[in-house]
């Protein structure tokens, strides 16, 4: 399973998120893997935490 379309975002934009630290992933020499639950759960994470800071 590709992680841009369950996330309807573009390849780039994934690339982004990894390479910010938005999104956890397993390097394996070069490849880097995901698993979508596990992303899932940060992205849900974060948006919960920039809720929190845009209330205070």
């Amino acid at each position: 399973m590709e992680l841009a379309p369950l996330l309807s975002v573009s390849v780039e934009t994934v690339k982004r998120y990894t390479s910010k630290g938005q999104i956890p992933c397993v390097r394996i020499g070069r490849r880097v893997l995901y698993q979508p639950e596990t992303v899932l759960a940060a992205l849900a994470e974060a948006t919960v935490n920039e809720r929190r800071v845009a209330d205070e």
